[in-house]
């Protein structure tokens, strides 16, 4: 009897494996929902502009006035040329723009539908598809100012810049693993907030967005051992110098290829529990 009782308290060898399967079920299912995820970033978009005389046109503006007072602030005594810091400021926006609203909105994911995910059988992952789909299509907007001042500032030069189209695509594919990763930790303790919101409000002013990192300086260190330098490098290397920075997308492989497999077995291992936790 005892060696019974001690047979089914034992967990099955392929536990992990079976909820790891579970979990990737969940990803691809969300994906396929797409139209959903889709519809309900473009719901988000014009409610946020909802009742405005211009609607998201805002949005340009908004990302056009932000500019212009970065560079009147920094930019006048900048190391750059005027127009290189423009455009090495307006690429390190657009950039930044996208990643972290990803991440700060990544831990309530999921805390934020709790009606959704209480009151349907949709999957998961399908929430982190619409902030990323949200956050992109906003982003398309900001990005029209950011090419008017790109062509005034006489970038991009040369074809290589559409090398930056794929460091978009590169974005989307890192964002759905950091909001399930994040997500799941906001679920299972609110603190996570707390901490992701200080962290990135420090990691701006110390990543290379509106300053730059000058060889043999302090800010060229920093820049170096921040992990965000390398996604940002990857996008704005090729609209500013015409050239593919291999060195940052290796790094960045190295670390989206990371971010999942650890998203991946985290949110396998929450995934029955979040529901629980909201």
């Amino acid at each position: 009897m005892n060696n019974l009782t001690s047979a089914k308290e034992v967990p099955p060898a392929n536990g992990l494996a079976t909820l790891v399967g579970i979990a990737l079920q969940d990803i691809v299912a969300g994906a396929r929902h797409y139209r959903l995820w889709l519809a309900l970033a473009k719901e988000d978009v014009l409610d946020a502009y909802r009742h405005t005389s211009i609607g998201v046109l805002w949005a340009v503006f908004s990302f056009s006035f932000y500019t212009i007072s970065i560079v009147l602030v920094f930019g006048l005594g900048a190391s750059l040329p005027n127009k290189l810091y423009i455009a090495h400021l307006v690429t390190g926006l657009l950039a930044w723009n996208f990643i972290s609203p990803i991440v700060n909105q990544g831990v309530t994911v999921f805390t934020s539908q709790v009606s959704y995910i209480k009151g349907s059988k949709l999957p998961l992952s399908l929430f982190t598809y619409h902030v990323m789909a949200r956050n992109l299509m906003l982003d398309g907007f900001a990005a029209l100012g950011g090419i008017g001042f790109l062509i005034w500032s006489g970038y991009p030069s040369s074809w290589v810049a559409l090398a930056a189209l794929p460091a978009i695509g590169f974005f989307i594919f890192t964002a759905i693993p950091v909001q399930l990763l994040l997500g799941s930790l906001g679920a299972y303790t609110r603190d996570v907030k707390q901490i992701i919101e200080n962290v990135m409000r420090s990691v701006f002013f110390l990543t290379p967005v509106i300053w730059t990192a000058a060889p043999g300086t302090h800010r060229e260190i920093i820049a170096r051992y921040n992990p965000f330098t390398s996604y940002i490098e990857i996008f704005r290397i090729p609209i500013l110098e015409g050239r593919i920075p291999w060195d940052n997308w290796l790094e960045c492989l190295i670390m989206t290829g990371s971010i999942w497999a650890v998203a991946v077995l985290i949110f396998a291992a929450t995934r029955r529990h979040i529901v629980f936790w909201l």
